[in-house]
């Protein structure tokens, strides 16, 4: 199976956002599994991709062209095999407009507890609310990277509500400037993980 992930950028990036990878992902996700339930489960990236992308139910010979991997989960069958994310020589042809500075000025960041939070969303869906959560938590603590700090991984034991009243984004593990692990707590449930790394997109 080959499946065309027809995405565009987001805002002004030049490369494919991980947050509209889950939102696709998520739609797609009972078409290519055929099964009703299922959800994504885990993604993770191993590099930006900035052309159009494909998934692939078998692992591609040639290793440099996977932009990344994805796990579906299914309450009726826990043993669906995982799939890649792979990038091809086709460009992306269209962009839209995201106004992450207003998800950005919701956010309440909590030092001690070296948390973040949203009450009430922003408008958008969770993922991409989760995904500012983080990066703004990230950012606060560890401000001096030498690129950016990029999305990397989300392992969830649920699958993901389209909208939460409330989410904390709680800072589990930090290596400064590389890496970070943080909890994320959807309506007082602690509902996965996501991690971050430091890459240039």
């Amino acid at each position: 199976m080959k499946l065309a992930l027809n995405l565009s950028y987001k805002g002004e990036r030049t490369y494919l956002h991980g947050s509209d990878f889950f939102n696709l992902l998520e739609k797609k996700a009972s078409e290519v599994t055929k099964l009703d339930d299922a959800y994504v489960k885990q993604l993770s990236f191993h590099k930006v991709a900035n052309n159009a992308c494909e998934l692939h139910d078998v692992q591609p010979e040639n290793q440099s062209t996977v932009s990344g991997k994805i796990s579906f989960g299914s309450p009726s069958n826990p043993d669906i095999p995982e799939m890649w994310i792979v990038e091809t020589d086709k460009p992306v042809e269209n962009r839209y407009e995201y106004d992450e500075p207003f998800i950005e000025g919701k956010v309440v960041f909590d030092q001690e507890q070296k948390t973040t939070s949203l009450t009430g969303g922003a408008g958008y869906s969770a993922i991409e609310e989760i995904i500012v959560l983080t990066k703004a938590l990230n950012y606060h603590l560890s401000p001096d990277v030498a690129g950016k700090w990029l999305f990397g991984r989300i392992d969830l034991n649920e699958q993901l509500a389209k909208k939460y009243e409330h989410v904390t984004l709680k800072m589990k593990r930090m290596f400064p400037n590389r890496f970070s692990i943080s909890e994320i707590i959807a309506d007082d449930k602690h509902i996965g993980d996501i991690q971050f790394i430091v890459g240039k997109p």
